[in-house]
C-alpha cells in the first residue's frame, strides 16, 4: 500500500503542471472563470477567442502581482486592486489583439470580452500565489493554468457549435441537425459536469494503470 502510495506522489510531483490539464483543472475541479465556460462557449471562435485572451492577461498579472509580493510590501486589499489593475490593462491589449483577428468577436461575446480582466482564476491564484515561489515556477504554473482553461473552453465550443449551431467555425457541417438548447446557459452547467466526471474518470484510470505497471515491477 505505502508502494502504491508512494508511486501516486511521484507521478503527481512528476506530473505537476501537465496535471492542471486533468485533476487540477481550474475550471473542473475549482470552478473558477466557470462563467466563461458555461455562457461564452457557443462556437469555436468564442473559445479560440477566450483561449488566448485568458493567456494574455494570465501569465503577465501573475508574474507582476509575484514581483510585487517580493518586493512591494502592502496591505492584502491594495495588491488584490493591483491585479486587477494589472489584468485590466493587459485585457485592453489582449482585446485589441483579439479584435484584429476576430473582428465579429465583440458582438458575440458581448461583455464577456471585457470580464475576462476580473476572472477568477487569474485573481485568485495571483492573491494566494507564495511569495517565495521562484519566478520560472510561477510562470510554468500560470501557463498550466491557462491551457487548462484553453482545453476546456475550446472543447465545449467546437461541442456546442457543431451540435447547437451545426457549424463548425462557422461553416455549415453535412448532417445539418441543430439542437439549439444546447447553446443555453443551463446546458453549459451540464456540460460542464459532464467533463468533470469524464476528467475524474480519466485521471483515476491513470493512475489505476500506474499503480498496476509499479504493482508489476515489484
Amino acid at each position: 500500500m505505502n508502494l502504491n502510495l508512494q508511486a501516486a506522489k511521484n507521478y503527481r510531483k512528476k506530473h505537476k503542471y501537465s496535471g492542471y490539464l486533468l485533476r487540477n483543472n481550474p475550471v473542473l475541479t475549482m470552478g473558477l472563470a466557470l462563467p466563461f465556460a458555461v455562457v461564452a462557449t457557443t462556437s469555436m471562435k468564442n473559445g479560440v477567442s477566450m483561449a488566448l485572451e485568458m493567456m494574455m492577461i494570465h501569465l503577465p498579472t501573475m508574474l507582476l502581482a509575484l514581483l510585487i509580493k517580493k518586493n512591494l510590501p502592502m496591505p492584502r486589499w491594495l495588491r488584490i486592486l493591483a491585479n486587477v489593475m494589472i489584468s485590466t490593462v493587459f485585457m485592453v491589449l489582449a482585446r485589441a489583439v483579439i479584435v484584429r483577428l476576430f473582428q465579429d468577436i465583440p458582438n458575440s461575446m458581448g461583455a464577456y470580452l471585457y470580464l475576462l480582466s476580473i476572472n477568477s482564476m487569474t485573481l485568485l491564484q495571483a492573491d494566494t500565489m507564495d511569495r517565495k515561489t521562484p519566478v520560472e515556477a510561477a510562470l510554468a504554473a500560470s501557463f498550466a493554468s491557462a491551457m487548462g482553461f484553453a482545453l476546456v473552453v475550446c472543447s465545449l465550443s467546437f461541442f456546442r457549435e457543431v451540435a447547437g449551431n451545426g457549424t463548425i467555425w462557422g461553416v455549415a457541417v453535412p448532417w445539418g441537425f441543430k439542437l439549439r438548447g444546447l447553446l443555453t446557459p443551463f446546458s453549459g452547467f451540464i456540460l460542464v459536469g459532464v467533463m468533470v466526471a469524464f476528467f475524474r474518470s480519466l485521471n483515476r484510470r491513470v493512475l489505476g494503470l500506474l499503480l498496476l505497471t509499479n504493482r508489476n515491477r515489484i
